[in-house]
């Protein structure tokens, strides 16, 4: 199991690595990917000029960009955003959630501006999970989770699948 796990965490760091080559080439900019070395708040920084102009996460979903579209949405944990609002106000950039659809496509969405603000349409919807671990048994735990639109959205780009 631990070895299957240690797989399976080595294909998502490929997999988001690509996702991430691919942006730079769209942004015309090198990156850092801290997601794969160790513990970090975020999966990594945008350079550009040699400054640093964006920090991100990036996530690779088995879902299609069709399903995103029938749900108008996509699903994403607030404790994240908050992270990259943090680190986008301290550095002065804009932070990125990029995912790929199962289907090649990749969907952009700035999360704040270069002041930290969010300014990425989304809806909060709030969830009590119970601990099951036998030292917080019957304690509860409130996840919130964020879901950034898809409709309407000015700080959404998709980019199609590239060949």
């Amino acid at each position: 199991l631990n070895m299957e796990m240690k797989s399976n965490n080595h294909n998502t760091i490929l997999n988001e690595k690509k996702v991430i080559e691919k942006i730079s080439k769209i942004f015309k900019c090198e990156y850092l990917y801290s997601g794969a070395d160790v513990f970090s708040k975020l999966d990594g920084f945008l350079f550009k000029d040699d400054c640093i102009r964006g920090c991100f996460e990036v996530k690779v979903r088995k879902q299609t960009l069709s399903w995103f579209e029938d749900y108008k949405s996509c699903m994403f944990s607030f404790n994240k955003i908050q992270d990259g609002s943090e680190v986008s106000k301290m550095f002065g950039i804009k932070f990125f959630i990029f995912i790929e659809t199962s289907d090649g496509h990749i969907l952009s969405f700035q999360i704040t501006d270069r002041k930290g603000r969010i300014v990425c349409p989304m809806n909060m919807r709030y969830q009590n999970l119970k601990k099951t671990s036998s030292f917080t048994k019957g304690q509860e735990k409130l996840i919130t989770s964020a879901y950034l639109s898809l409709e309407d959205n000015p700080y959404l780009k998709i980019y199609k699948k590239q060949n």
